[in-house]
């Protein structure tokens, strides 16, 4: 599991590697050849702001492969850190006869925890029957969820969307468990404009096997920098309500306080790369008995062209 751990840092650091050389490349020499640079970096950075509202619009016509990955801190009884790397690839799919857009967006986690530890994801509840420091750290891939949002083509202003919801009981260990075999409802609104957007997803998830019954949404809400194209500050995370939970009232909710700040950057031809940071506590009031104290959420996005 150790050799799976550095693989998976490589493999970010290699995207980051990627990252340094696209957006840094060299100069001209000759002042004609300067200036050319520099009005594609005009085009750059009205086409960046462009990319970070597609990528803040769930329902935009796009094709990428997103990250969402948390690394939270205290959890369970031994105060313990818990990761979660999570793979969101979507790719939007236009009828145009029929007039409608279907986006399915599949998120797949990856998940190092110890027993006892609870991540306040939809896709990954992570709790075990062992005794807390009873194993040592698990890794290796959770249930998967799917989500497929149907929408009209041509809205203008608040769009909506709506679909079916899928999970899938991949995990590698029962360690790792989240709601495994199971359906349900999920939905989005999406609005705002240049400066301000917003969007709300929000669903619920019923494990077949009857141990999972949980309720989310997760704001959206972002704020772009006229004076940066591409440059935002947002919250953007999950609330869950946990039916199944045991204990009080306040043990059923997980509700993440905090702000992500990101930049987004277009690489020409159609690419383009997102990179985001965010920091969240969790109250007492708000998060489940085991449930992280403090979160870092981190992301790396790759924009396809269509």
């Amino acid at each position: 599991m150790q050799r799976f751990h550095s693989t998976m840092w490589s493999f970010l650091c290699f995207g980051l590697l990627l990252f340094v050389c696209g957006v840094n490349p060299a100069g001209a020499e000759e002042q004609t050849a300067a200036k050319t640079e520099a009005k594609a970096g005009q085009e750059s950075a009205g086409g960046a702001a462009e990319l970070a509202a597609l990528l803040q619009d769930p329902l935009a016509n796009i094709s990428a492969l997103m990250t969402d990955n948390t690394i939270s801190f205290r959890t369970g009884s031994t105060n313990e850190r818990a990761y979660e790397f999570n793979l969101q690839p979507v790719y939007s799919i236009n009828f145009p006869d029929l007039g409608w857009t279907v986006i399915p967006r599949g998120m797949i986690p990856i998940l190092g925890l110890k027993p006892g530890a609870e991540l306040p994801r939809l896709a990954d509840d992570g709790i075990t029957q062992e005794e807390p420091g009873s194993k040592g750290r698990q890794w290796g891939l959770g249930d998967i969820v799917t989500q497929f949002f149907f929408t009209p083509m041509g809205q203008e202003g608040i769009k909506l969307g709506g679909g079916p919801m899928l999970s899938w009981k991949t995990r590698t260990n029962d360690d790792l468990k989240g709601p495994g075999w199971g359906a349900g409802p999920v939905g989005v609104i999406v609005g705002g404009g240049e400066v301000f957007s917003y969007a709300v997803l929000f669903g619920h998830l019923w494990g077949f096997d009857g141990d999972f019954s949980t309720s989310f949404t997760q704001p959206m809400l972002y704020y772009n920098f006229e004076f940066l194209p591409g440059a935002y500050l947002a919250y953007n995370n999950t609330i869950s309500y946990d039916v199944k939970a045991t204990g009080d009232f306040d043990d059923k909710w997980t509700i993440p306080l905090g702000l992500t700040a990101g930049k987004t950057f277009d690489m020409g031809g159609g690419h383009g790369f997102d990179l985001s940071l965010g920091s969240y506590v969790l109250p007492s009031w708000g998060r489940p008995k085991g449930g992280a104290e403090y979160q870092v959420k981190f992301g790396l996005t790759w924009i396809f062209p269509r």
